[in-house]
């Protein structure tokens, strides 16, 4: 008898939609286990308004790859807040790749959104294994709501959920950007040279988007956003 494929319950299809997810693009069914992508973790975390604390690291062993961490995040709600704590775990008996670190941290703040959203337990994130990674479909071009994306391309800045301008200008300055030359270097350095500055990542929110995404992705290959700076000068160097 064949398996019942698991798709995103009422309750679970309700959270992602007020976060403006698409339940069908966001989640897929890993040998019957939920699983959502990290993405949309990020995506949530972002829209909830959820804060995390800085790690304690409990264990770690750089060589032998295992790192624990300890993290805290917190969600305003109506009237106060709300306090969730994670450990993020990775040892070569869950992880496989070279960043145990970042893999870490990356689950031990899926965690803390998914049960401050009120749905983990229900769904997984897919930094949770690596199994989860491997039987993920291929990534579609959106996890949104079609209608939030339908939003965002007549009025990004009015209507869509997330200022993603607002939010690019807000990373490259964490990056530690201090004017439009090094913003202008960093985002060459993250587009390889498809854009000429920030200003062309600014022109419209599904650029800004796009970039927040490729700042993602560098720190998925392990290089730390304090890093981005050095390394697109070092980009800047040899372009």
């Amino acid at each position: 008898m064949d398996r019942k494929t698991v798709k995103p319950t009422k309750m679970i299809s309700t959270v992602l939609e007020k976060y403006g997810l698409n339940p069908d693009t966001s989640c897929w069914d890993c040998h019957g286990t939920l699983v959502i992508y990290h993405k949309a973790c990020q995506i949530i975390a972002m829209q909830a308004g959820i804060e995390f604390g800085a790690p304690m690291i409990v264990q770690s062993d750089a060589e032998k790859g295992i790192v624990v961490i300890l993290v805290e995040g917190t969600m305003p709600t109506a009237n106060s807040s709300r306090t969730e704590w994670s450990f993020g775990e990775a040892t070569p008996k869950n992880n496989k790749n070279s960043y145990p670190f970042a893999m870490a941290e990356k689950r031990a703040k899926d965690r803390i959104t998914l049960s401050l959203a009120g749905i983990h337990g229900y769904v997984y994130s897919e930094m949770e294994a690596d199994d989860f990674r491997e039987t993920a479909p291929e990534k579609p071009k959106s996890i949104h709501k079609a209608s939030i994306q339908s939003v965002e391309k007549e009025e990004p800045q009015a209507n869509s959920l997330i200022n993603w301008i607002d939010e690019l200008n807000a990373a490259l300055m964490a990056c530690g950007c201090e004017g439009k030359t090094d913003a202008n270097q960093v985002c060459r350095w993250l587009w390889d040279g498809e854009v000429t500055g920030v200003d062309e990542c600014r022109d419209d929110s599904d650029k800004a988007r796009d970039t927040i995404y490729k700042m993602d992705m560098k720190t998925d290959s392990g290089i730390n956003r304090n890093d981005f700076l050095s390394e697109s000068t070092e980009y800047a160097e040899v372009e």
